[in-house]
């Protein structure tokens, strides 16, 4: 029996829930912001396995091969009372309009929480809303936590230029080297690093991939090579 195209065909990970690396934090203007941490930030169930405020979270699994399901990566666009209305490649983007702006305009106003009429319409990316911060790239990093309980996968999502750098060079690397991903046991990290912000330096904490305490690179490519043909590695 075929499948339903765009239904049955498609792959998406059943959510238990978020890990983040920030909270929203509020000024004495009583305005919300964004502010990082140096710890990652844990639903009660997840606290109760790794501790209140962990900087390592081990082991963590890759559910799956393809890069777009486990880690993807756009650059997007949020606006409060719409959520998502514009998602691009680089190239272009799929922007949610507000068409009655587009027609006495001629502009491509992006779509607030008031538009009555909108569309999707198709634009350059990216765009001037990169330069003003309202778009950003952000990547949705899939994990499963194999000592978390429920069966599905935990959530972190990164704007972060230096955390996405670091994610996908250690998830190539390891691909390349041992023809794979998934199912291999890694740690996810959070760790300083310096960074240079408007010619001054400044302490940022990025979010890694790495091999789990006390596996070599050398051990882990001898283990990967002895396992026969669609069996996994065992946890540690």
């Amino acid at each position: 029996m075929s499948p339903i195209k765009g239904l049955t065909d498609s792959q998406r990970l059943p959510r238990l829930g978020k890990i983040r690396a920030g909270y929203m934090a509020t000024n004495a203007n009583g305005v919300q912001y964004p502010k990082a941490t140096d710890y990652f930030v844990l639903p009660e169930e997840l606290q109760a396995v790794y501790g209140e405020k962990p900087t390592v979270i081990a082991p963590v699994i890759i559910p799956v091969e393809d890069e777009e399901v486990f880690a993807s990566t756009w650059y997007r666009y949020y606006t409060r009372g719409r959520g998502l209305v514009c998602k691009g490649n680089g190239e272009v983007a799929d922007r949610t309009v507000d068409t009655d702006a587009l027609n006495a305009t001629g502009d491509i106003a992006v779509a607030n929480k008031d538009s009555k009429n909108v569309a999707r319409h198709q634009v350059t990316c990216p765009c001037e809303h990169l330069d003003s911060g309202n778009c950003k790239p952000i990547m949705n990093l899939q994990l499963i936590l194999p000592d978390a309980p429920g069966i599905g996968i935990w959530q972190i999502d990164t704007g972060s230029y230096n955390s996405i750098r670091n994610i996908l060079a250690s998830v190539r690397l390891i691909k390349a080297a041992c023809g794979r991903i998934s199912s291999i046991p890694l740690q996810l990290t959070l760790t300083p690093q310096t960074a240079h912000v408007n010619g001054k330096s400044k302490t940022i904490h990025v979010i890694g991939l790495r091999a789990t305490e006390g596996i070599t690179f050398r051990s882990l490519l001898a283990d990967v090579a002895a396992l026969p043909p669609g069996v996994t590695l065992a946890l540690p």
